[in-house]
C-alpha cells in the first residue's frame, strides 16, 4: 500500500476507534511556529475520510493537527460541548513504543485498542464497552496518567 494510502487508512481506523456514525468531531490546528492562533474545524463522522487530504495539506503547511477525543454535542471549545466518550487515553511525550508497552504492562493494564505515533511521542487509546460522561473520563484519564507516568495535562475533556 502506498504511504499516503496507508496514512489515510490509519486515519480512518483512528476515527472508527474513537467515534461512531453521526458524531460531531473537533479538529484543532495550531502553527508549528508563529502566531499561536488555533483554528478549529468540526466534521461529522461520515465526513472525516473526505477531510483527510485537507488536514494533511494544512499539516504540510506547518500546522499541528489534533482531534478531540470526545464527540461534541455542538461546535464549541469548552468541556460543556463534549458528549460522552468511548475511550480512555494517555499521552507519552518523547517515549519509545517499548517504554510505553513496558509501563502499561507494569501497571497491569490491557493492551491499548489503538496506538498512535504523534511525531513527539505516543498516544494510546482504550475503547470502552459503554460511553462515559466527560467529567468521569477526565477523572479516569487523570488517574491513568498518574498510574502510567504519562502526560497529566491531557485530562481536559475538550
Amino acid at each position: 500500500m502506498a504511504s499516503e494510502e496507508k496514512r489515510k487508512s490509519d486515519f480512518a481506523i483512528f476515527a472508527q476507534t474513537l467515534f461512531e456514525e453521526g458524531d460531531l468531531i473537533e479538529f484543532r490546528l495550531k502553527r508549528h511556529k508563529g502566531t499561536g492562533r488555533v483554528l478549529s474545524f468540526w466534521f461529522r463522522f461520515w465526513d472525516v475520510p473526505r477531510q483527510f487530504a485537507r488536514l494533511r495539506q494544512l499539516n504540510g503547511q506547518g500546522f499541528h493537527v489534533w482531534a478531540g477525543v470526545l464527540p461534541r454535542t455542538r461546535r464549541g471549545k469548552r468541556a460543556s460541548a463534549c458528549a460522552p466518550g468511548r475511550c480512555l487515553w494517555s499521552d507519552f511525550d518523547r517515549a519509545t513504543l517499548a517504554d510505553v508497552i513496558s509501563r502499561i504492562a507494569a501497571a497491569s493494564m490491557p493492551a491499548p485498542t489503538l496506538t498512535v505515533f504523534s511525531g513527539h511521542g505516543i498516544h494510546v487509546y482504550w475503547r470502552l464497552h459503554e460511553p462515559a460522561a466527560p467529567a468521569r473520563l477526565s477523572e479516569l484519564v487523570h488517574d491513568l496518567a498518574a498510574r502510567l507516568g504519562s502526560d497529566p495535562s491531557v485530562d481536559d475533556p475538550a
